[in-house]
């Protein structure tokens, strides 16, 4: 497939895969295609065994992940997905398929999640040496910006920060950035009872080191008295400042061989935030996500969990007092869960944090 694609592609992919092979003709590739709800989701290389290697990228489902990885994989075996449709993608020299290849072979690429419109891609490569790398690219003015956020994070602070990669390469031209990095080992942490004591102990290397802060000298602080005036009432509290991943989910969390849990997904990293809140992320996401919780029962959980021995131990070496207060600032700054006609009550959490 060159230029010419399919009326029933979705407009987003047909960006991407103009991005991804080019517009020209250079060569054919079989390429294995899975679909979700009318959209590209995994190319794999046919001849590298259906999508089995480009499924053990596969997070964008979420909950139900780990599931449809492993049917898919499954799949793959089998005589039966051969009848499945393969198309061949003409790889042109201007395309990053091509020009990755030059120094390795690219064994599958992952779309985004198709419920965000910025429409990044994953690759998965091997370089001639063995090595193996993941290039995140972006093809739109969305996704471009979201790829340059993680690579401005990477590029200032990695290798200074614990489990943060330093990029191999940064690749910009005209509508296209390619951020590429070291495959993190690891397989995808399966459950919340699985990886909180590796998360705690990475988040504990994040802490920026110095003095503590009043919660007032941080820069959230007037848009958390524009949700919660009554935050005012903790405007001295002092706490650590410390480095934030922005999206500290089971989605983003990998556990390696010897039980040490890593982190990917950079793009929502920043330094010198309040602590404690990409914790507080993980178990309202697990919450939320995987134990289907909302409303009171979704709050209440989450103080469940914020309660644990291990859990309170961290947020009090945070600087907070009670596990109500950060969830309450992260309600209030961060999480859209809590605006919905369906969420939790907001003015009843911020009452919980004030008592």
């Amino acid at each position: 497939m060159s230029a010419s694609l399919p009326d029933r592609t979705p407009v987003g992919d047909a960006v991407l895969l103009r991005g991804l092979f080019g517009a020209g003709t250079r060569g054919g590739a079989s390429w294995q295609v899975a679909r979700r709800q009318g959209h590209l989701l995994v190319l794999a290389r046919r001849e590298r065994g259906g999508l089995a290697r480009g499924l053990e990228l596969y997070r964008a489902l979420r909950p139900m992940g780990r599931a449809y990885r492993a049917v898919l994989a499954s799949l793959s075996k089998s005589p039966a997905w051969s009848l499945l449709p393969s198309r061949v993608f003409a790889a042109s020299p201007e395309g990053l398929v091509s020009r990755l290849e030059a120094a390795g072979r690219v064994d599958a690429i992952l779309f985004g999640n198709p419920v965000q419109e910025h429409r990044r891609v994953i690759l998965l490569m091997t370089t001639a040496g063995g090595r193996r790398r993941v290039i995140k690219a972006g093809f739109t003015p969305a996704a471009i910006a979201a790829v340059e956020r993680e690579a401005v994070v990477l590029e200032q602070h990695g290798g200074r920060i614990e489990g943060l990669p330093r990029p191999v390469e940064v690749l910009r031209r005209d509508g296209e950035t390619a951020l590429v990095m070291e495959e993190t080992p690891g397989v995808p942490v399966g459950s919340l009872e699985e990886g909180l004591e590796g998360a705690i102990e990475l988040l504990g290397g994040w802490f920026q080191g110095g003095e503590s802060r009043p919660l007032g000298s941080f820069d959230v602080f007037p848009q958390l008295l524009g949700s919660w005036p009554g935050a005012a009432s903790f405007e001295e509290l002092s706490l650590q400042p410390a480095f934030a991943h922005g999206d500290f989910a089971l989605w983003n969390l990998l556990k390696a061989a010897d039980g040490r849990v890593a982190a990917v997904d950079w793009e929502w990293a920043a330094v010198e935030q309040l602590p404690g809140l990409d914790l507080v992320h993980l178990v309202l996401q697990e919450q939320a996500m995987r134990q289907r919780k909302s409303g009171d029962a979704l709050v209440d959980g989450t103080l469940e969990v914020l309660r644990r021995p291990i859990v309170a131990s961290f947020l009090e070496r945070c600087g907070w007092p009670r596990p109500e207060l950060p969830l309450a600032c992260y309600a209030c700054l961060l999480n859209p869960i809590f605006t919905g006609p369906k969420g939790p009550d907001l003015e009843r959490l911020c009452r919980l944090a004030e008592a």
